[in-house]
C-alpha cells in the first residue's frame, strides 16, 4: 500500500469541498464519481448490470406542506408567515377544536376536543407532542417569540412521525392566544423528501464460485450554515483503504473480491442493506464466504487494532493470529457480528464477518474528524492487514462456517452529531 495514495483519497473525501458527504447532496454525487471512477482505473468489472453505480432511493426529510391550515377564533392564518406546522407531525385534520393554557379550564367531560397551548421551554418538541397525547389533546400550538419563529427548522432529518400534530406561532401576531376557550380548527399535511444516492460496487475480473466482499461506507453527516462535519476517520479512512486494496490486490484463482463502497450508512445502514438484497437476487450472496468492513481506520494509537465478529466463522482466530505474526499487532477481539455498521447487513444473512476499526474517539461525530488527524502510516498498516487477510483465505481454501453469536452487541454506536461522545469500543481482549 502506498501511504501517498491513502492521504491523497482521504483527504479529497474530507476537503472542505466536500461539505461532508451527506446523502443526496451535489458533493454526494462527486463522491460517487469519484470512487467508481478509481474502480474503473483499477481495472475492476461491474458486478451490476453494466455500471459500477447503485442508484436508490432514501428518506432525507419530513417537510410542512403549505395546504396545511390554522383556524384560531375564526381567523384564517397564512402558512408560513402566521403559523408553521413541526414537520414531524401527522397528516390529520380536526375541527370545532378548544385551545386551553391553563390545566385547570380543562372540562373533563368533554376532554377530546382539547388543544394545547403553551409557550416553548427547555423540552424538546417530540417530548411535548407525546407528553398532551397521552393526556387526550389533540394536537399543541407552541407560541414563541419572533427571533425563534425566523430561524425554525422548515425540514427534519427523520422519517419519524410525532404522535399528534404540533403547530407554531409567533407570540408578535397572537399573544393574546394564551388565554383558554379559543376555538381552533386545523388541517395537518406533511410529507417525507426522499434523496437518490448510490453504493459502488467492483469486482475483481473472472468467474467465481466464491467471493469476500471487502466495504466501507462513503457518506458522513454533512453540513449546515456554521459547520461541515468532514468525516476523515469517519470513514474517509475506510474508502481509502478500500480504494487502496483495490488497485494492489492480485486477482486470485480461487476466490473473487467484490469491493462496495456503501451510502447512507449513516442513515441506518440503508446502503449495505440494498447491496445485500441485489446480490441476493442475483444469487451471488449465498457465494460469499467473509465479508470484511472498514469503518474508522485512521486513528490507529499504539499499534492497537480492534475487530469484531471474531465469533462469526471457527477459524477466525486462527485466521487473524496467523496475519498478525506479520504485524504484532495489539488486537482487541469481539466476538459479536453485529453492529452499527454496515457488516451488520451481512452478518445478518449468516455471512461470516470481520469488521475492522482503530476505534472511536472525541472527534467522533463532530467537526473535529479532520484529515490531518490520520494516523497515515497506521492507515496503511490496517490496509496491508486486510490485504493479507484476503491473501490468506484465498490461499488456504479456509472453511468460513457461519456462527451466530450470543453475546451482546458492543459494536459503534451511532450517537448524535453533537454529544461527542467517546463509548468503549472493545468487549473483551484477544491476541
Amino acid at each position: 500500500p502506498s501511504k501517498d495514495s491513502l492521504y491523497s483519497y482521504t483527504r479529497f473525501l474530507s476537503s472542505k469541498e466536500m461539505s461532508g458527504r451527506f446523502p443526496g447532496t451535489d458533493e454526494d454525487s462527486i463522491a460517487i464519481k469519484y470512487i467508481s471512477g478509481k474502480f474503473k482505473d483499477y481495472g475492476l468489472k461491474t458486478i451490476i448490470g453494466d455500471s459500477f453505480i447503485q442508484y436508490f432511493s432514501i428518506p432525507l426529510h419530513r417537510i410542512p406542506l403549505s395546504s396545511s391550515e390554522l383556524v384560531i377564533n375564526n381567523i384564517k392564518l397564512r402558512f408560513g408567515e402566521d403559523f408553521y406546522i413541526y414537520p414531524s407531525s401527522p397528516n390529520t385534520e380536526f375541527k370545532r377544536g378548544i385551545g386551553v393554557y391553563s390545566q385547570e379550564s380543562i372540562n373533563r367531560k368533554d376532554s377530546t376536543n382539547y388543544i394545547k397551548i403553551l409557550k416553548r421551554g427547555a423540552d424538546s418538541i417530540p417530548n411535548i407532542a407525546s407528553k398532551y397525547f397521552h393526556q387526550g389533546f389533540k394536537a399543541v400550538v407552541i407560541v414563541v417569540d419572533d427571533s425563534t419563529y425566523s430561524s425554525l427548522e422548515k425540514t427534519v432529518t427523520t422519517s419519524f412521525k410525532l404522535t399528534i400534530p404540533v403547530f407554531i406561532i409567533p407570540d408578535s401576531l397572537f399573544a393574546d392566544c394564551c388565554s383558554d376557550s379559543i376555538k381552533i380548527n386545523f388541517v395537518s399535511k406533511t410529507d417525507i423528501l426522499n434523496a437518490n444516492t448510490a453504493n459502488i460496487l467492483g469486482v475483481t475480473e473472472g468467474d467465481y464460485d466464491n467471493y469476500i466482499v471487502v466495504g466501507a461506507h462513503y457518506d458522513h453527516l454533512g453540513s449546515n450554515k456554521e459547520f461541515i462535519y468532514y468525516g476523515a476517520d469517519d470513514n474517509a479512512s475506510g474508502v481509502a483503504s478500500l480504494l487502496e486494496l483495490s488497485r494492489i490486490i492480485t486477482p486470485s484463482k480461487n476466490l473473487g473480491v467484490i469491493y462496495i463502497a456503501f451510502g447512507a450508512e449513516e442513515r441506518g445502514l440503508l446502503g449495505s442493506k440494498v447491496a445485500v438484497d441485489a446480490l441476493n437476487d442475483m444469487g451471488i450472496l449465498s457465494k460469499i464466504k467473509l465479508m470484511i468492513n472498514l469503518d474508522m481506520v485512521g486513528r490507529m494509537r499504539d499499534d492497537k487494532l480492534q475487530i469484531a465478529g471474531v465469533g462469526s466463522f471457527s477459524l477466525s482466530d486462527s485466521l487473524i493470529n496467523t496475519v498478525n505474526n506479520k504485524f504484532n499487532l495489539s488486537i482487541s477481539k469481539i466476538r459479536d457480528g453485529s453492529g452499527a455498521s454496515d457488516h451488520a447487513s451481512f452478518y445478518n444473512q449468516n455471512i461470516p464477518v470481520l469488521f475492522l476499526s482503530t476505534g472511536v474517539h472525541s472527534d467522533y461525530h463532530t467537526t473535529g474528524d479532520t484529515y490531518d488527524k490520520i494516523n497515515y502510516h497506521g492507515l496503511k498498516t490496517v490496509t496491508e492487514f486486510t490485504k493479507d487477510i484476503i491473501y490468506k483465505a484465498s490461499s488456504n481454501h479456509l472453511v468460513f462456517d457461519f456462527v451466530k453469536s450470543d453475546l451482546p452487541n458492543m459494536g459503534r454506536a451511532s450517537f448524535n452529531v453533537t454529544l461527542g461522545i467517546t463509548p468503549d469500543f472493545t468487549y473483551d481482549n484477544g491476541d
